[in-house]
């Protein structure tokens, strides 16, 4: 699309050119007229060759993950595929391999029971869990280096209702740490959360009841709030995990409340492992003085210049063979 309108502005340029060289100041009107009939044409030429292109045949941006190993097998495998489709048309895709340097195709998966539809502008994402081994022709295979070795080009090729198909071009995929490689004095974020059967546990939360198939969360001062339909919580009961059980126990014989099970959990508890981890804390700032973002850009740029010299030399080994 890019190379159709760097050519489209070519022209108009050219075109323009042209008239300015046989402008006279009498035809002002008609040149300014005829300008302007150019450029609407130009533009609906331009939105009708745009159109076109994204209707005809096919065209998909590719993205792969590769885990070198896990605690369950040494094996290096493709943990995750992504399929971007650019065109304003469908793609039905038959089966998914991996070109793998000159010699070898890792079959991925093959949709030979049900073809993949892949929508217009539609992304298709799919992870895979840890190999055992691969085998050829009832061979097993070792491809370990091959799948580590970022130089050993990698290709997606599909078998699509097209014919076959290369997936020449990557996803415009961006991830926050390139940020860090951008700027040494960034600092990445994680959101932590506490989950407690698929609820999230927020950091104010003093208890959890756990009643049956319903999971509810109480404060300290929940006292003042009415939870419950039949009974109000005292502030005594919030004050300690076996209080709250005590009460909710009474509140069961008194017949204010029905249940088979109930739990009382103290949240403080659920927390314990991500306070465990993370015991330290830092107030964030709003900015850095100037003194401190030139240090950061110069060890910025330092450390991109130590990565270069790395790549240079790792390249120059694997041409040595050293």
């Amino acid at each position: 699309m890019n190379t159709i309108k760097t050519l489209s502005i070519f022209i108009v340029s050219y075109l323009f050119v042209i008239y300015i060289n046989e402008f006279k100041i009498e035809d002002f009107p008609t040149f300014v007229v005829s300008l302007i009939a150019l450029v609407i044409s130009l533009i609906a030429l331009i939105y009708t060759i745009e159109t076109y292109m994204l209707k005809s045949g096919i065209y998909l941006r590719g993205m792969y993950g590769i885990t070198f190993f896990n605690s369950d097998s040494h094996q290096a495998f493709i943990n995750q595929i992504t399929l971007e489709n650019i065109k304003d048309k469908a793609i039905i895709i038959f089966n998914i391999s991996m070109k793998i340097g000159d010699n070898y195709i890792l079959l991925l998966e093959d949709f030979k029971d049900e073809p993949l539809i892949i929508k217009p502008f539609e992304i298709y994402q799919k992870k895979y869990e840890t190999v055992y081994c691969y085998i050829s022709n009832m061979i097993k295979l070792d491809i370990q280096e091959l799948l580590i070795d970022q130089d050993v080009k990698k290709i997606f090729i599909l078998s699509t209702n097209h014919g076959r198909y290369e997936v020449k071009e990557t996803v415009n995929f961006h991830h926050p740490l390139q940020e860090l490689s951008l700027n040494s004095c960034t600092t990445l974020v994680h959101p932590c959360r506490s989950v407690y059967k698929s609820k999230v546990i927020g950091e104010d939360v003093s208890y959890i009841i756990d009643m049956d198939d319903e999971v509810i969360f109480l404060h300290k001062g929940d006292e003042q709030l009415q939870i419950f339909n039949n009974f109000d919580l005292t502030s005594h009961s919030l004050t300690s995990r076996d209080n709250l059980e005590i009460f909710f126990e009474q509140q069961k014989q008194l017949g204010n409340i029905k249940y088979n099970f109930l739990q009382v959990i103290d949240a403080d508890i659920v927390h314990s492992d991500i306070k465990k981890k993370y015991f330290a804390e830092n107030k964030a700032k709003d900015n850095i003085s100037l003194r401190k973002r030139i240090h950061c850009k110069y060890l910025t740029l330092l450390n991109l210049f130590r990565s270069q010299i790395d790549y240079m030399l790792y390249k120059m080994k694997k041409i040595l063979h050293i």
